[in-house]
């Protein structure tokens, strides 16, 4: 049965370099009789197999140069040499070593012809210079979080389709972020990847918020954890950048972060818990991480971090008591939880002062500002995660 060529470019350069390397070689060759030139030609075509073999470069146009350098090659390593008759000659596998050798050597060729596996290996490409496996587009590109990649048209005119579906990218819509800033503040772009919280300077009349207060607070919502019970929080995290390190805020690391909870399980008491990077270290109030852009990393742990509580929460005693305010008590999670165990997160109107006057707002807040501020903070909130979930 006659061999079909796995690569048609391939299989034809190296039958051609090979029979012109020791058909034509050394010699005038004039003859018009075909079977003259049998042998030779038989021997070419098993060669020729066994390199198309080795190569197994799939079906597909070649550029020109990758003929001639194959053909090259080939006529080079076969100039002068013709094996002795018989079958061994004509047995492709006789040949696999020399295919292999000359495989090689087209392979490194790149140093005068740049980027050769992409010409060797039409189809194909590298990742760069230094890539030791070349492939198939397709099979090169890798999938992201929420990204994912399909080949249309399979066996036909294939194009490769990139879909994303959430956790990331320019604009992408979080529809659990809300803005619920008072006073001179706002959340630029809340529902984006990277919303800024940011507070302008400038004077408020009392009465834009619950409470007596008339500073900027700009507040970004997540509503998620809605009647979570409080033991069933395994961890918070949020990454955030100062935007203005040149002008001092009085929460330079990350802003700080409320959480609504329903003390009692049946809305009668709503309590604000805290969790403030900008607390004393005694408080044990979370993790932070500096990271190579700047940001910072807050990591709250409810098994080993506390939380301050506006109000205090009698009759649970303090974890940490550094003092009679609420920003000197760090409770944890599990004293509260032995007290008030049906404790559960809630999306309310807390009537807390500082946020928003008859609004309900989400169980989580993170926060730049207060009821005094009237400085200039800007802040971009690069990631959130509630109990390990991107939100």
């Amino acid at each position: 049965m006659p061999y079909i060529p796995i690569n048609s470019t391939i299989y034809a350069n190296a039958f051609s370099g090979a029979l012109a390397g020791m058909a034509l070689s050394d010699k005038t060759p004039i003859s018009t009789d075909p079977a003259f030139y049998t042998e030779q030609t038989n021997i070419a075509a098993a060669f020729a197999q066994s390199l198309d073999t080795v190569t197994a470069v799939p079906p597909g146009p070649s550029p020109f140069v990758v003929g001639q350098l194959i053909q090259s090659l080939c006529s080079s390593a076969w100039q002068e040499r013709c094996p002795p008759s018989g079958a061994t000659s004509l047995d492709p596998n006789t040949y696999t070593e020399l295919s292999k050798v000359i495989q090689a050597v087209a392979s490194n060729v790149g140093s005068i012809l740049g980027p050769v596996p992409g010409l060797l290996f039409p189809g194909m490409v590298s990742i760069d210079g230094a890539d030791q496996t070349i492939d198939y587009l397709a099979s090169k590109l890798v999938a992201g979080t929420n990204i994912t990649l399909t080949v249309q048209n399979p066996g036909a005119s294939e194009t490769l389709k990139i879909d994303s579906t959430g956790g990331g990218g320019a604009g992408f819509t979080y529809p659990n972020r809300v803005d619920c800033s008072v006073n001179s503040a706002r959340v630029d772009d809340a529902n984006s990847d990277t919303p800024v919280i940011r507070t302008i300077t400038g004077g408020n009349v009392v009465g834009g918020y619950n409470g007596g207060g008339i500073g900027s607070k700009a507040i970004l919502g997540f509503d998620v954890g809605n009647l979570l019970p409080l033991g069933g929080l395994t961890s918070l995290q949020w990454t955030a950048k100062n935007l203005m390190p040149y002008n001092p805020s009085p929460w330079p690391i990350a802003g700080y972060c409320n959480l609504i909870v329903d003390i009692n399980g049946n809305g009668s008491v709503y309590k604000i818990f805290i969790i403030d990077p900008q607390s004393v270290p005694a408080l044990l109030q979370c993790t932070i991480t500096t990271n190579g852009d700047g940001s910072n990393t807050i990591d709250f742990d409810p098994l080993t971090n506390l939380v301050l509580v506006i109000g205090l929460i009698p009759p649970v005693v303090p974890t940490v008591n550094l003092g009679p305010g609420f920003l000197q008590q760090g409770f944890s999670i599990a004293s509260i939880l032995a007290s008030y165990p049906l404790a559960r997160f809630a999306r309310a109107n807390s009537l807390d002062g500082g946020l928003p006057k008859l609004q309900v707002i989400p169980p989580w807040l993170i926060v730049q500002g207060d009821s005094n501020n009237n400085k200039i903070i800007s802040m971009r909130l690069l990631s959130a995660f509630f109990n390990g979930v991107q939100v």
